[in-house]
């Protein structure tokens, strides 16, 4: 029997024995499904691992799965994005997989690893720093709650666990992406937006070294973009508050921004990492 070509309620496709990552309705018997509406989507391996064992598909398709416990993992890849943009301020590297856990009763800890070549990151014009693991969520693109960059081994990884997102439950086929900031222009401004209302100005020599600590110390540290990420979701309607009472702006501007920036150009030397503050 043959339906291919159809919508079947997910861009996974149906679910099916042949086709254990797909998210859609289910398919059962001899059909010929494919293909179907949506990015395809080619299992790369199925693996039983325990006690720290890996999936390795570095060959096939630049990804590792290490697990704390033990458990069966299903690595796939899409040929194109399975649908989403890039998180706010971030860039695709364009390495979409996917990682089917469908049972983690005996998982600790899930560690996703995808690695990166320098052509691809000069292609898309991303800084290595920059990095991270992204998850899809249905029909959204959102970055990993814990994910960092290894420049040592050129990997992007992502851990998860009971209390990340995603967490360990939503291991049921969730793709991923690696993303980045572009190298130029620069990413939006998550630390400036309060400042730019308390100067009146975006262009305030103030905001230059803020903007400087934020791509030097904040981005490249995974805790760092957290709050950067947090920030700019946050702070708009903050700033824009602010920008509206002159007495709160200047409150603002001497009370908690001028503070900030004295700190930071007494320290510069030290967080640029040219020795002691003078």
């Amino acid at each position: 029997m043959a339906a291919t070509v159809n919508w079947w309620g997910h861009k996974s496709g149906p679910w099916h024995q042949t086709n254990l990552l797909g998210r859609g309705n289910a398919v059962i018997g001899n059909v010929d499904f494919e293909p179907w509406l949506g990015a395809a989507l080619v299992i790369v391996k199925t693996e039983t691992v325990t006690d720290y064992g890996t999936v390795n598909v570095r060959d096939e398709a630049a990804t590792e799965v290490v697990v704390d416990g033990t458990a069966t993992v299903t690595v796939a890849r899409y040929d194109a994005n399975p649908g989403g943009s890039p998180p706010t301020g971030f860039s695709s590297l364009g390495k979409y997989r996917d990682v089917y856990v469908p049972d983690t009763d005996q998982v600790t800890e899930i560690e996703i690893r995808l690695y990166y070549t320098d052509d691809e990151l000069n292609d898309a014009g991303i800084d290595e720093k920059s990095l991270r693991l992204s998850w899809l969520d249905g029909e959204v693109w959102n970055e990993c709650s814990n994910s960092g960059v290894n420049t040592d081994s050129d990997y992007v990884w992502a851990i998860i666990t009971e209390d990340t997102t995603p967490s360990l439950d939503m291991l049921q086929g969730t793709g991923y992406d690696v993303v980045g900031y572009k190298s130029s222009p620069p990413p939006p401004q998550p630390l400036c937006f309060i400042a730019t209302a308390a100067y009146g100005t975006d262009t305030a020599k103030e905001i230059d070294i803020l903007r400087e600590f934020r791509d030097v110390v904040l981005l490249p540290n995974s805790l760092g973009a957290e709050f950067a990420s947090l920030y700019y979701k946050t702070s708009p309607p903050i700033a824009n508050f602010i920008s509206q009472h002159e007495v709160l702006r200047t409150a603002v501007r001497v009370g908690l921004v001028d503070p900030i920036v004295a700190v930071l150009e007494w320290s510069q030397d030290l967080w640029l990492g040219r020795g002691s503050p003078g």
